[in-house]
């Protein structure tokens, strides 16, 4: 049997509405479990995580097909945990629908109402199509990733544009920050200053001490390619450093990569969106602006 990777959120209320067609009630586990049956759900497809990592992503569009299938009085819960097609339910089924759209919901009153509480503004006369339908945690989730996305950019903008001090002194945390140097690298390291002013680039090397690690990062204004990882690797051989950790503000190309992955020693490329992101989770030249707090019911509590 052919699997897949999870489905888009939609992809989850028709399978779910119709594995509750036969009007009875069920647990929540076992129309889970129909539903992994029924969307062909690989072991790996159920272990693919949401952005925060608290919840498989499976499970977390599960949850909110149900929401919405409530909300639209498709379904009901009869008690915590058990779920039932209601009339409205049935009579959708019988227009033998090929697929459930949240606009499709957006017909009825009560997803109507729940819609316009989302969005924070009265309920709406008529039926209101909003820009970006998917649940409130995706969309939330949509909201971070794009603030980081352009947060890296900034970074990246940041690092093509220091001063040569600043950006061997920002690699020195982003080696740290890796594992690779211990906490007295300052006095460890003579850093290699190499500028050529014809063609802007610029780079930094030096030994991360509590690892025999060789580095090296480059501020180029082109992708490295597979000569340049060559050439890193000779430098690698006279420093008889057993690893390399070769970074750069640009990318590198795909036969740097693979000449980087055949090397007889280790060789760890390090393109500018990663060192953007690392900086990021370890902040390093980053500040906390802002913090929400995304709170869900514990129903332990109320056994």
């Amino acid at each position: 049997m052919l699997t897949m990777a999870v489905p888009e959120f939609e992809e989850f209320l028709l399978p779910t509405l119709r594995l509750l067609a036969d009007s009875r009630e069920h647990a929540k586990s076992q129309l889970r479990e129909e539903l992994i049956r029924e969307m062909n759900m690989s072991w790996e497809d159920l272990r693919e995580m949401v952005p925060s990592g608290q919840q498989s992503r499976f499970d977390n569009r599960f949850q909110w097909a149900t929401v919405y299938l409530a909300k639209a009085g498709l379904i009901e819960r009869p008690q915590r945990g058990v779920y039932q097609i209601t009339r409205e339910g049935q009579a959708l089924l019988r227009r033998s629908p090929s697929r459930i759209t949240v606009r499709d919901l957006l017909a009825y009153p009560g997803f109507q109402e729940f819609q316009s509480r989302v969005a924070g503004s009265p309920a709406p006369r008529k039926q209101k199509i909003v820009p970006d339908l998917s649940p409130p945690h995706e969309q939330l989730d949509a909201i971070v990733r794009d603030i980081n996305e352009s947060l890296t950019e900034e970074i990246l903008r940041a690092l093509k544009q220091c001063s040569p001090a600043c950006f061997d002194r920002i690699i020195l945390l982003v080696v740290k920050a890796m594992g690779y140097c211990g906490s007295g690298l300052g006095a460890q390291r003579n850093p290699l200053y190499i500028r050529e002013e014809d063609s802007g680039d610029f780079w930094a090397s030096g030994h991360g001490f509590s690892h025999p690690v060789y580095f090296e990062a480059r501020r180029t204004r082109s992708p490295l390619g597979w000569r340049d990882v060559q050439s890193f690797a000779l430098t690698l051989e006279k420093q008889q450093a057993q690893q390399g950790l070769l970074l750069t503000t640009e990318t590198f190309t795909e036969d740097a990569r693979e000449y980087a992955g055949s090397f007889r020693k280790r060789i760890v490329l390090m393109d500018g969106r990663e060192i953007a992101k690392l900086m990021i989770n370890r902040d390093i030249g980053v500040t906390l602006h802002r913090t929400y707090v995304v709170k869900k019911l514990t129903p332990e509590f109320f056994d």
